[in-house]
């Protein structure tokens, strides 16, 4: 009897089976703002701004598994002075 109780207790707390990881979500979309012509533009302001950098010491033409230890420390430092950084 006290077991048939604690069961009508718990059912009546809602569905049990029901997935209750969808219920989190309030209805609305979240949506990144882009305006395509400024992404395009940082993109190839960032493109121009690596290739300056490898054609800097003829490094443009090189595999980066060809270069010399030295050479590429040298290359990762000029990006790190150009802010841009690798992880």
């Amino acid at each position: 009897m006290v077991l048939w109780k604690v069961l009508m207790d718990i059912s009546g707390l809602g569905d049990h089976n029901k997935d209750h990881r969808m219920d989190l979500d309030d209805g609305t979309d979240d949506e990144m703002e882009v305006e395509d012509g400024d992404a395009d533009v940082e993109a190839s302001e960032f493109k121009e701004k690596v290739i300056a950098m490898l054609k800097e010491r003829n490094f443009y033409e090189k595999r980066s598994s060809k270069l010399t230890q030295e050479e590429f420390l040298y290359l990762l430092s000029r990006f790190n002075i150009a802010g841009i950084h690798f992880s």
